[in-house]
Parts: structure tokens; sequence; C-alpha cells
């Protein structure tokens, strides 16, 4: 369907994306989204716009074609993406672009803030930045792809983020990833994705959980919880620069698996961390480690790497290290 087509019908069941103006009717009108919309990228848009965060339940594929100038600024959750319900596929989001949110309301950051109903992106390269400074007490959520996972069988495949996320701010709880923030769904899979960019809290918080792919995976009393971690690589710096007064873990590829008390719950496998992992000395409880900063969950780690320093404070290890005060 034409642009032309679309003035009469504004349905997007099958849109073909032609040229910049397809893609400013499309982004324009989405309260005509539906479930069954599909949506073809067939070129490059220079798209030179501020973006509001909205909700997507259809399948968009996005060509392998690029997206570039799209200015995402809020106050509250941050992302091309509000809830994701939907399939985004192969799309490329350059560095020109921008995921900001300030504010006492900041909630979640990502391409997609949260995740619900069997989502799943597939084959996304971002490359834009995205930072996010907190002013309450509430939990916040980071990730280059999804903030958190709130509905099972959540996928996220083939995904690759080179854009730096930073936190800053004052927070009780923080889901820090370089792909996904949190997880407290069921049957997460987080397969052949990669991490480039640093992957930084600086920020005041009570608690804090990074890591160079994942923030936590697991935190639900859910008996039957499930998740995969696998053929994942971490290359960017994941450090905690900030101040925790409760405690801290942080991991080259996730900060902690928290599904207590489930046989087998959480299988991370044939994973590698390249980045420096660190945190300052001093605080309550800090976890970290090159591969899993607190493994409390019942789960495996299966062919898994890290070749980088772990450092805390001044002091590098090669190992995980755990420091209670």
């Amino acid at each position: 369907m034409t642009i032309t087509q679309l003035a009469s019908s504004l349905n997007f069941k099958d849109f073909i994306i032609n040229n910049k103006e397809d893609f400013d009717t499309w982004a324009d009108n989405s309260t005509k989204w539906t479930a069954e919309d599909v949506i073809t990228l067939k070129c490059d848009v220079d798209a030179n716009r501020d973006w509001k965060p909205v909700n997507f339940r259809g399948k968009f594929d996005g060509g392998k074609h690029t997206i570039s100038r799209l200015r995402v600024s809020t106050d509250g959750n941050a992302g091309i993406v509000d809830t994701l319900s939907g399939v985004i596929s192969n799309l490329i989001i350059d560095a020109s672009c921008t995921i900001k949110s300030t504010g006492a309301s900041a909630g979640a950051v990502a391409f997609a803030c949260c995740a619900d109903g069997s989502a799943k992106l597939s084959g996304i390269v971002s490359s834009a930045s995205i930072s996010m400074v907190t002013g309450s007490s509430n939990s916040h959520f980071a990730g280059a792809m999804i903030g958190q996972c709130i509905s099972p069988d959540v996928e996220i495949e083939n995904c690759v983020n080179n854009g730096d996320i930073v936190v800053s701010g004052k927070n009780s709880s923080l889901y820090l990833g370089g792909i996904l923030g949190y997880d407290k769904s069921n049957g997460i899979s987080i397969v052949n994705c990669t991490n480039t960019g640093a992957v930084t809290n600086s920020g005041a918080t009570a608690s804090a959980r990074i890591g160079g792919i994942a923030g936590d995976i697991g935190s639900t009393t859910s008996a039957t919880y499930t998740a995969l971690v696998s053929g994942c690589t971490n290359n960017g710096t994941v450090s905690n620069s900030g101040t925790t007064s409760t405690d801290t873990m942080v991991g080259g590829i996730v900060g902690m698996l928290a599904a207590r008390n489930i046989t087998n719950a959480v299988k991370i496998e044939k994973c590698t961390n390249n980045g420096l992992v660190t945190s300052p000395a001093g605080g309550k409880a800090i976890r970290i480690g090159g591969l899993v900063g607190d493994g409390a969950a019942n789960g495996t780690l299966d062919g898994c790497f890290s070749n980088a320093d772990v450092k805390v404070g001044t002091n590098k290890y090669s190992t995980e290290v755990r420091i209670s005060a």
C-alpha cells in the first residue's frame, strides 16, 4: 500500500515505507496501529524528527535499512517503542539517534521500554546513545533493546548494541544491561546478541544490578521460571561508578541471577565477556564477576569465558569477587 492509497483507508495491514513521507505518515497515525499491521521498510530513512514512545503490536520488517536522526526525549519512559507486544526485525538505528529520559517519572529507557505478550526483537542493530537521569526513589530499568520484560516468552535474537548506556541520578533499585535491563516474566531468551557500548551507572542507588548483556534475570516467585542466555558476547565496559547503600551486583554477562529455589531455572551458555567489569571499593555487599555478579539462581553456566579484568577500586582480579561491608 502506498501513501496515496493510505490517504483514503488509513489501513496499515500491508504498508510499505518507500520514502520519508511514507514513514512520517505511518508515524503520525500511531492511533491507527493494530496487531494485524505488517510494516515493511524499503529504504533508509533520515527521520530528522522528535519521537514520542508508542505501543506496537504488529510486525515491522526493517529490511536491514537504517533510520537516522530520530530523537526521543521525555520525563518518563523513553524508547522508540513504549510497550512491545509484536515483532520488529532487521532494523538499523544509527548513532545520530538519541534516547533520553529525565525526571522523577523516568521509568525505563531502551529501544522498547517494556516487552509484553510474546514480543520479539530480531536482527536489530542500534548505535543510539541512551541516557537516563533519575530524580526519585523508584525502580528504574535500562537496556539497549528492552528495559523490562513483564510477560512470558519474550525473544531477543541476533541483536547488536553499539551505543553507550548511562544512568545517573537517584533511584531505589537499578536494573541496567547492554541488551536487557530486567526480566520478571518466564521463558525469556537472549540468543546471539552482542554489546559493544559502555554500560554505566554513575548515580546514587540503594541497589544496582548491572550486566554487559542483562542486568537482572529471574526476579520472580514463579515456580516454573526459565531463562536462556546463549551465544552472547559483551565487549563494552560494565561499570558502577556511583554509590550504593544496600548491594551492588555487576557482571560481564549478567548482573544478577535471581531465580532462587527453582532447579535449573536459568541457563547461560557459550557466552563471552571481553569488557572490563568495575565498581568502586566500599559500600555494602559488592558482588562482581567477569561473567555473573551474583548467582543466586539455580542455573548453569556452560562453555562461558571471561577474558577481561574485574576491578574493585584500584584492585584488579581475574575471577569473581565478593566484598561485604
